[in-house]
């Protein structure tokens, strides 16, 4: 059985970037950035990518799957990641600068190497891989993240592994993870649990929903929870100073499940979007020129010692993935 590796290109992009061997820190204040070396940071990419090729066996396929500027979810859900907008900068970090070098490195890993880098419009990085995985049913699968949301793929032949533990994430029943994230839902991009309604105020502390709210919904029964419809009292808060009132008079929890099921599950990805990663993937560039050694060149041009001492042994392990 072969095997195919996936990396969330983003999420590595963005660990990489905050090594300490990348950022140079003031040594009069610790948050701030003086300088990247964005050399160190190619290295520290392509190091990832090269040694995830020997953690599955017969590995012969490595896709890089990287976001879009934008994505389909704010078509349905404007309001999708708005809590990451109202953050404050937590980096002093150029990062313009930072993805024109992103962008400008795929493109390198794309001209010198059998690796597909699969950038599709309005798809993020785990919509390329939530289509992909699943018909990919005669391989081993490998997917390379710390976002645990790829758990609703893991299975017998897909292997999901969180890089910063340095360990394979996993899950004994796949259905009911899903089930679970849809109805506490996710701060981090801004989908709220399922009693809080959508048309809730920024501002305003959410109702809770969390793992133990679940847990005693899972004893209850998941369908009598979600045939449930919730209220929300009158509530003051605050907006620019400004005093406002929100209140709601009755929300169905299956309705909210549902649209966040939309949002979340990789199964009800818009056909769209699957049918153009598909045919970003079936036609995506991952083959060597007829010169093999330009790899040589690329590892030359970027003065890597690593790769150039022992390139007879990366050039055999990099010739399988075509």
């Amino acid at each position: 059985m072969l095997g195919s590796v996936f990396h969330d290109t983003n999420n590595l992009a963005i660990r990489n970037l905050y090594g300490p061997d990348v950022i140079t820190l003031d040594p009069q204040d610790k948050k701030k950035v003086i300088s990247v070396d964005w050399e160190v940071w190619k290295l520290r990419m392509f190091t990832s990518i090269y040694a995830s090729l020997f953690q599955i066996p017969n590995t012969r396929e490595c896709i890089l799957a990287v976001d879009d500027k934008s994505s389909w979810r704010y078509k349905i859900w404007p309001r999708y990641k708005e809590e990451r907008k109202r953050k404050p900068k937590q980096s002093d970090i150029d990062m313009e600068l930072f993805f024109k070098v992103y962008s400008e490195f795929m493109q390198e890993l794309t001209d010198f190497f059998p690796i597909k880098v699969l950038k599709v419009p309005f798809a993020e990085g785990d919509d390329i891989i939530g289509t992909l995985v699943p018909e990919n049913n005669t391989n081993k699968s490998l997917i390379i993240s710390t976002d645990k949301d790829y758990l609703q793929l893991f299975s017998k032949n897909v292997k999901v592994y969180n890089p910063i533990k340095k360990e394979y994430m996993e899950h004994p029943n796949p259905e009911m993870f899903i089930i679970e994230q849809c109805m506490i839902g996710q701060v981090k991009d801004s989908i709220f649990n399922i009693v809080t309604p959508q048309d809730y105020p920024i501002g305003l502390r959410k109702p809770g929903f969390g793992p133990k709210a679940f847990e005693k919904a899972v004893v209850v029964g998941i369908k009598e929870t979600l045939g449930q419809t919730k209220k929300i009292p009158k509530k003051k808060y605050k907006i620019d100073e400004e005093e406002r009132t929100y209140s709601n008079d009755g929300f169905s929890l299956q309705e909210r499940f549902d649209f966040n099921r939309k949002l979340m599950d990789f199964q009800l990805i818009p056909n769209v979007v699957k049918n153009a990663i598909r045919e970003s993937y079936y036609n995506s560039k991952a083959y060597f020129p007829d010169d093999p050694g330009v790899m040589h060149e690329f590892f030359k041009k970027h003065n890597w010692p690593e790769y150039l001492e022992q390139y007879v042994k990366v050039e055999q392990k990099l010739l399988n993935l075509f």
